[in-house]
């Protein structure tokens, strides 16, 4: 029996699953969307695009965007009680907009 891998995407096999109706190549809007400032995005890492891809361990994950770096992003994220910056490449990255309102 060989031995467990324990490269960077170990334990990502359901994780970065495409589904068959998503499957493909990543539409050109997800790779070149902008980003502002202050607005809050969505981490969901997606396995066909290589570059700029976050840890995994940040895969869902909610933050702000606090700046461009180069072509990717600075997101804050809060993990239990600290503060962590991640960079990610904007097609790992969904607006999350804003739900507001009373249900009718």
């Amino acid at each position: 029996m060989g031995k467990a891998s324990k490269g960077p995407r170990k334990g990502t096999r359901s994780m970065f699953r495409v589904t068959p109706r998503e499957r493909g190549k990543t539409r050109i809007t997800r790779v070149i969307q902008k980003f502002e400032a202050g607005e809050k995005a969505a981490i969901e890492i997606d396995s066909r695009v290589r570059g700029g891809q976050p840890h995994n361990t940040f895969n869902g994950k909610t933050g702000i965007i606090l700046k461009a770096q180069g072509r990717s992003y600075l997101v804050q994220i809060r993990i239990g009680g600290k503060q962590k910056v991640v960079v990610a490449a904007p097609a790992h990255l969904r607006r999350m907009t804003h739900v507001g309102g009373t249900h009718a």
